[in-house]
Order: C-alpha cells, then structure tokens, then sequence
C-alpha cells in the first residue's frame, strides 16, 4: 500500500473572511481527495492580499504534497492568484496561447470580446500545466514546486467541479500511477442525520461504539437542523479487511444505537426524506405558515417532483 499523501485547500477571497459568503468548496475536495486515498489534513482562508496567500503557500508546502487553491482568478483587480503564486515558487508569469484560445473560444461562445482584465486570466506561471475550464472562462493550472503540487482552480463552485472532475482527479491518478506504487486505500465516509437529540447525548449514546484503536473515526456536527454523525476510515489503511467488515458492523451498531432519531443517510436531506414518505403514502399535504415565512414550504419545493405531495402553501 502506498504512503498517505496529506493535501491543503486554500480558499482565496476577502469575502470569505468577513461574513460575506463561505467556503463550501473545501467540503466538495475533501470528498473527492478522499476517493483517492488523499487525506486533507489542513484548510485554510486567505484573503486577496498577495502577500497573505504568498505566506499561505509557503506555510502550506511545508506540510502538504497536493495543495488546492480556489479563487482569485478572475479578471478584476482582486484576483492575484496568479501573480502570488509566480512570487512564492519563482517561476515567471507569462501568456499562454492554449490558455488564451480556450479563453478567447468561451468569451466568443457568449458573444463577448475579451476585456483588458480577462486578457490577464491567460497569464500562467512558467512550468505550470494549463488546466481547462470547460463550463467558465478562467483557466486553471498546476505546478510542481518543491515536493508538493501546486493547483490552482476558479472559486465558482460550479467550475471548480467540472475541473476537478475532468483534469484534477484525472492528473493526480495518472501521478499515482506513475510512482509504480499500489494504489492508496480510499477514504470512506459515511454520515447520518439525527434529530432530536443535543450533541452531548449523541455522543453519550454513541460512546464505546468504536473499539480502540480500530481504523474509522467518529465525528459529529451540531447545527439547528439536528447533529450529524459521520464514520470515517483512514487512508492508510482498510477498515473493510478480513476481520469481518469493521465499516459494516460500525454502521449497523450506530442505526441500532440512534435508531428513534436517524432520519437519513448520505445526502439525503429531511425534505426529501419527507416528500418520499408522502409519496410512498399517497398522501399531500398543505401548509398554512406564518413567523416561518413560507421556509417550510420553500424548502418542500426544492425537491424535484414535489408538486405530487405539496397541495398549497399560505403565508399569513
């Protein structure tokens, strides 16, 4: 079994640090590092400060062989992914024609000519690979620097997604692949949602459910929408050896444990939860709302199909 690789994600923008808007991004590479047996060990944020994601970048090569960085490279003056990380590693910015024309492509498919701003997005650190935007205008890259891989993608989740399915995790198996070595044991995490319980009593409920010393970790997150519960294996080894399945036997104890208040599992969310129950009962229902302001019925209406069950909703 190959060593664990330990990666970073850096997320760029002020925006992120001042209450603005918040960093989803990471959560999505962790799942999709963790596919790959990749643990993220480290996250941090940064603003649009050069200097500040120069240090980030220092900080983070120091600690881990695969550092994603989200944001900052967009065509406004904010945007310095590019120049911080030409700073930091030494190589020197400079246009890049496969870079250019796919850029120069999306902006015609929209019936727009480049501005003088946009035109910066096609300037990429000597040495790095251009990674294509399929769904955006904003190239990303990647660069060896030290013993690390530098990555750099757009903040827009949507774009951010695309790239990392169709280059990232396309570049980082053809590099395992490359060192010769077996493949790294997936991480695997499994989450469930429980409601009505405090996280104290979860945990309480919970406790000794894990042997010591045993290769899965138990997290758990309060919100207002109940506590999360999540089994999670370590990379560096399997938690589904030959000692009987441990990832199984964890799972089937744990809905045992908190069976009267586990509503789901995965993504599932308690909207569709609902809405498949109304669904399978032949049931609708009709909401008469009022200091919610329509959120129950907002959020029953998120759900694809959810015009068979939801009736009506008042808000009075």
């Amino acid at each position: 079994m190959a060593p664990p690789l330990h990666a970073e994600t850096i997320a760029i923008g002020t925006e992120l640090l001042i209450g603005g808007r918040s960093d989803s991004n990471s959560l999505f590479l962790a799942d999709e590092l963790g596919k790959l047996g990749i643990a993220v060990r480290f996250k941090s944020v940064v603003g649009d400060e050069r200097q500040d994601i120069v240090t980030a970048i220092h900080t983070a090569v120091k600690r881990a062989q695969v550092i994603i960085m989200t944001g900052g490279l967009g065509p406004t003056v904010d945007d310095c992914t590019r120049e911080a990380v030409a700073h930091a590693t030494g190589h020197r910015l400079g246009r890049r024609k496969d870079a250019l024309e796919a850029m120069m492509v999306r902006l015609a498919q929209w019936g727009r000519q480049p501005s003088k701003g946009q035109l910066r997005q096609a300037m990429i650190p000597s040495g790095a690979t251009v990674l294509k935007n399929p769904v955006g205008s904003a190239p990303g890259f990647c660069l060896k620097w030290k013993k690390s891989l530098i990555i750099s993608l757009p903040g827009v989740p949507r774009e951010m997604e695309e790239m990392m399915w169709q280059e990232v995790l396309p570049l980082l198996r053809a590099e395992s692949g490359a060192s010769g070595r077996s493949p790294r044991a997936p991480i695997i995490r499994q989450v469930f949602h429980t409601f009505g319980l405090a996280e104290a009593d979860v945990d309480a409920k919970l406790q000794g459910l894990i042997p010591k010393g045993a290769p899965v970790d138990l997290g758990l997150l309060a919100s207002p929408m109940g506590v999360l519960v999540s089994l999670t294996t370590k990379g560096n080894q399997s938690a589904q050896g030959k000692n009987g399945h441990l990832l199984q036997k964890l799972v089937k104890g744990l809905r045992l444990r908190l069976s009267d208040w586990l509503f789901a599992e995965g993504r599932d969310t308690m909207e569709e939860v609902v809405g498949r129950e109304l669904a399978k009962r032949g049931l609708t229902v009709a909401l008469a709302e009022s200091c919610t302001g329509g959120l129950i019925g907002h959020r029953l209406t998120q759900v694809a199909g959810s015009s068979a069950y939801v009736d009506r909703v008042a808000v009075c």
